[in-house]
């Protein structure tokens, strides 16, 4: 009889496989597997970003939720009125903004301590983990949600600028 702890194995076991099939793509594209270390560093940003991405989304719905309640299950508004949609868009820029600004400290410390090419995240060629830093600074420029990413992480602004 399926219940919810079934559930959450198979989730759990497609999840391991997808990422395994994903890290044997990442390897034939050269984006890991250099070496060991290598693999570790570029880990240690790659877990960073989805942190802080998470964390700012979280953050925002929950921050938002008492004032604009949502349909249960769905990120759609009670009061889907259009009115009531750009007043959300507002608020969650702004609660967005502040999250990814504090957010984002980690990503310079952890650079000063993987870095040994200034032009990449780790080694001395493209990663993972420089396409997931494009990445963000793409999704700075969102007219709703946008930053300053060269503000608010100066050497990871200069790793983005030199992946391009």
């Amino acid at each position: 009889m399926p219940n919810e702890s079934n559930r959450a194995v198979c989730r759990s076991k497609r999840f391991r496989i997808k990422f395994f099939i994903l890290r044997i793509i990442l390897t034939i594209a050269g984006l890991i597997g250099k070496c060991a270390l290598a693999d570790a560093k570029s880990e240690m940003m790659i877990e960073t970003v989805s942190d802080v991405q998470m964390k700012c989304w979280m953050g925002c719905f929950g921050a938002l939720a008492t004032e604009f309640p949502t349909v249960p299950g769905t990120a759609r508004l009670v009061d889907n009125t259009e009115e009531n949609r750009k007043s959300r868009a507002a608020a969650f820029s702004v609660t967005f903004k502040k999250l990814f600004h504090e957010g984002c400290a980690p990503f310079d410390k952890i650079l000063s301590l993987i870095q040994t090419n200034e032009n990449f995240c780790v080694g001395e060629e493209l990663t993972l983990a420089d396409i997931l830093l494009v990445r963000l600074y793409v999704f700075s420029k969102d007219k709703i949600l946008g930053y300053d990413f060269e503000e608010i992480s100066p050497k990871t602004f200069k790793v983005v600028t030199n992946t391009f």
